[in-house]
């Protein structure tokens, strides 16, 4: 019997770390940090390696996510989502999308982000573009 409540508490243990979320600090390696409402200086100018991010609140319960709306050719992107931090984990709690961007070779770029539904064909919540030269 007490080999299986030490079981138990090991799995309810391991449920409850992969409830948690980790909030990391924005990269030392990013070379300019957008957030939604923040304008895009037009055109941002890279080097290949180098780095841009962006930031908006995302609630994926609501079915609305952020999505690139084109493929890109000259750059790689990457997200991750961080929960905002509740009391307790609930069902509906928002939190922070943010996509990182980096150079992978030179050439001309235009990010376009959109606030949707994947199912829905209707207009983006709201939206976010900025375009990017990279050099070597």
């Amino acid at each position: 019997m007490q080999s299986f409540n030490i079981l138990g508490a090991i799995c309810l243990t391991l449920l409850l770390s992969g409830c948690a979320t980790t909030v990391t600090k924005p990269s030392a390696d990013v070379k300019q940090q957008f957030k939604l409402g923040q304008n895009c200086v037009q055109p941002v100018n890279l080097k290949v390696g180098e780095k841009i991010s962006f930031s908006a609140a995302e609630n994926p319960t609501t079915g609305y996510g952020w999505q690139l709306q084109q493929p890109l050719n000259y750059l790689t992107a990457n997200s991750q989502y961080v929960a905002d931090p509740v009391e307790k984990q609930i069902v509906g709690s928002g939190g922070t999308r943010t996509f990182y961007f980096t150079a992978t070779q030179s050439g001309q770029e235009n990010i376009q982000l959109a606030y949707v539904r994947s199912w829905a064909k209707d207009q983006p919540a709201q939206s976010w573009q900025c375009q990017v030269n990279i050099q070597p």
